[in-house]
């Protein structure tokens, strides 16, 4: 894989659309998408930019380890709410038994959980609560159910 390939792609995937509007073959009328749509579009180009760019630099180098998740997960949480209280709005977190993933990427575990819970928080209505429930069950054979609830418009079902 070519580095910056992910970039090129959207560059040229914007200069296509640029050229077509400027070139009247496309109107801005036509383009369906709402405000709510194209910022979701745009924080998942983003996040993947990033993650791409983590693995660039060496901050995920795609080693696995032991992580803690229970852990990971309160800290994220404990960040959000730090975060959710300046807008007005709180995090909580409602975990069961702890889960030790032996064989892991801490980098990309902590990106993907900040991610759902930032998401959550920046859709939540002013006062509004995300709720995080991390479920670990099964004796043998471990099941993780991490939810996370928030009052936000939600995604449409054709964006998903």
């Amino acid at each position: 894989m070519q580095r910056g390939k992910p970039v090129i792609r959207i560059r040229r995937g914007l200069a296509a659309a640029i050229f077509l509007l400027a070139a009247g073959f496309l109107s801005a009328q036509s383009v369906t998408l709402t405000d709510a749509e194209v910022l979701a579009r745009v924080d998942t180009l983003m996040a993947q930019i990033l993650i791409l760019a983590r693995l660039e630099s060496g901050l995920s180098s795609g080693t696995r380890e032991c992580v803690n998740f229970s852990q990971l997960v309160e800290e994220i949480v404990a960040d959000g709410n730090f975060e959710a209280r300046a807008l007005g709005k709180s995090v909580s977190l409602e975990a069961k038994n702890c889960l030790v993933l032996e064989n892991a990427d801490p980098h990309a575990l902590r990106s993907a959980c900040e991610n759902i819970v930032r998401n959550a928080i920046r859709f939540s209505p002013p006062g509004g609560k995300v709720e995080v429930n991390l479920i670990v069950s099964g004796d043998v054979e471990r099941r993780v159910l991490l939810s996370v609830r928030d009052r936000g418009p939600g995604v449409r079902r054709r964006s998903r």
